[in-house]
C-alpha cells in the first residue's frame, strides 16, 4: 500500500482509500464457459478454490484486527 501525502492510500489494485482498512474483496467465481471441461489439473475452478481459501484466511485476519 502506498501513501500519498499521508492522507490518501492506494492499494496494489489501484483502489484509493482513506486509510481505513477495508475487507478484502472476494474472488470472482469463474463462469462455466471459462472451463474447458477436460479435468485439467490447472482448471480455473481449482485456482478459484485456492483463491477462495486464501481470501477466507485474509478475512479472518481482517476481522481479528478490526475488532481491536
Amino acid at each position: 500500500m502506498k501513501t500519498f501525502h499521508g492522507l490518501i492510500l492506494m492499494n496494489n489494485a489501484g483502489q484509493v482509500t482513506t486509510g481505513k482498512q477495508e475487507r478484502p474483496p472476494k474472488p470472482r467465481e469463474p463462469d462455466m464457459s471459462e472451463c474447458c471441461q477436460r479435468n485439467c489439473i490447472n482448471c480455473v475452478f481449482v485456482y478459484y478454490e485456492r483463491a477462495l481459501e486464501r481470501w477466507k484466511k485474509k478475512v479472518e485476519e481482517f476481522e481479528a484486527n478490526s475488532s481491536c
